[in-house]
């Protein structure tokens, strides 16, 4: 078969999405901004029958790759132009003050109150998806709202959880008045941003085919409208972190198990028709009209298994504010990091390094002092708690006194660089080895939760007596 000649392909033919095409980059080697759709394809191609600048279209502007740019001719390029790019701009400014807005955003605000006063008829409107009249507790004081795509998390009603996020299966929240988009002032100036989105999927169509998380959020949606496309991917990466961290770590840690790490919820924001793109709502209460971001905010999908069904969970699970709580927040995020990893080797590493933390949050401290922590947690009596103190060294180091041979899992992965799906290739063996870690974890954080609202000096006197046979026999 004739092979199609570039100089007639399009960015399909060469891989490039539309998406991709139109993002503004800066050149590496003359750190000029260039998009690879200012060019044609047959050029980035490289002519009819080569791809000689094709691998260089992510990185260096065209005039780069073929030797022809600035650093190649400065002659050619006049340095008032160049000292014009270094100038600030407005635009610089409406991104610095967009970024700061967005670094202090909360979930949530004034929740307690609202919490408080919810009649019945409010708590049945959230129930059924009436989203404005349901949050107009918020929406009343300016407070902005957030609509956000989760996939893979499933249920047949909506689930609420503390801080004002709602689940909403698909088809069910009703987005009437939330659907007036905002018209851009000044198109030519927005026109890039727009259509990044646009080709992302930002577009009610594709929000409305998804299961979506609705919550109030502190946001200067107007602020917002004016940056630029980078500044919106900063959008949906803050506020998708935050959902992570006030509900979606807590359904990952009670739904999931580290030998069983596949069933995870996505990221929220992330979308179904294409995973590698993310887009969010934002609800401006003051112009009553909304405007959808979206684009290439992470760098990878979660594809494994299909999903999780999500309950209405308890909401004395999940941890207070206290200095502890804090610490259990944080451990849940890394507790997630590892459900999410590629390899049983990296989460092995993790779930020993999450042990290190919930021994000693504030600091680093030896194994052989981490694990006296951590069995005082998992030992019913003398025996055992020696029991797992001797389980650690073959979990860590445990090198053979007369024959120097390391067996440790942890110094030969880290130090001498072995996998551990080669030092335990039975898969069977594996999960048994990932269940007993859980085994360490999760009593730990448990105990945590409950006592989330003290300092962390009170909560150390409390687990110094954690198990009572211990108490003559260790130091305090």
């Amino acid at each position: 078969m004739a092979r199609k000649p570039f100089h007639r392909a399009s960015f399909d033919d060469l891989n490039i999405s539309p998406y991709q095409s139109a993002l503004v980059r800066e050149c590496e080697i003359c750190k000029c901004q260039y998009t690879i759709d200012a060019h044609e394809p047959w050029e980035w191609a490289g002519g009819v029958t080569s791809f000689a600048n094709f691998e260089c279209c992510e990185h260096w502007c065209l005039a780069c790759t073929l030797g022809v740019g600035p650093t190649d001719f400065p002659e050619s390029y006049p340095e008032e132009e160049s000292a014009a790019e270094l100038d600030p701009t407005d635009e610089a400014a409406v991104a610095e003050q967009a970024r700061g807005n967005i670094a202090a955003l909360q979930i949530g605000p004034r929740y307690e109150d609202w919490a408080d006063d919810r009649t019945d008829e409010v708590y049945a409107a959230q129930c059924r998806g009436d989203i404005l009249k349901a949050y107009s507790f918020f929406t009343d004081q300016g407070i902005t709202l957030i609509i956000m795509p989760l996939n893979r998390a499933i249920s047949d009603r909506s689930v609420h959880y503390p801080n004002g996020i709602t689940y909403y299966p698909p088809g069910t929240p009703n987005l009437d008045g939330l659907d007036h988009l905002d018209q851009v002032a000044d198109p030519d100036d927005h026109d890039r941003a727009m259509r990044l989105s646009e080709y992302a999927g930002a577009n009610l169509g594709n929000l409305r085919q998804h299961a979506l998380l609705v919550f109030p959020a502190t946001l200067n949606p107007q602020l917002i409208a004016k940056a630029d496309h980078d500044v919106h991917l900063d959008l949906i990466r803050r506020i998708s972190e935050e959902v992570d961290k006030v509900c979606l770590n807590f359904v990952r840690y009670y739904s999931c198990k580290l030998e069983k790490p596949h069933a995870i919820p996505a990221r929220a924001g992330q979308t179904e028709s294409d995973p590698a793109m993310s887009i969010c709502l934002v609800y401006d209460p003051a112009k009553k009209t909304s405007r959808i971001y979206g684009g290439a905010a992470f760098p990878f999908a979660f594809t494994g298994g299909i999903g999780i069904w999500l309950r209405q969970p308890e909401w004395q699970r999940f941890p207070g504010e206290g200095e502890v709580g804090k610490i259990v927040y944080h451990a849940l995020t890394l507790y997630a990091t590892m459900l999410e990893s590629s390899s049983d080797t990296n989460r092995f590493i993790q779930a020993l390094s999450l042990l290190e933390f919930l021994a000693f949050p504030s600091g680093y401290a030896k194994m052989v002092e981490v694990k006296k922590v951590i069995a005082r947690y998992v030992a019913t009596d003398q025996a055992s708690y020696n029991s797992v103190l001797e389980r650690f060294r073959e979990l860590t180091a445990n090198k053979d006194p007369v024959s120097k041979i390391e067996s440790g899992l942890r110094t030969r992965v880290i130090h001498i660089g072995d996998r551990i799906e080669s030092l335990i290739p039975n898969p069977r063996d594996r999960r048994k080895l990932f269940v007993e870690l859980d085994g360490y974890i999760r009593p730990v954080i448990d105990h945590m939760i409950l006592h989330s609202e003290l300092g962390f000096d009170e909560y150390s006197e409390i687990r110094k007596t954690l198990p009572a046979f211990l108490q003559q026999t260790l130091p305090s």
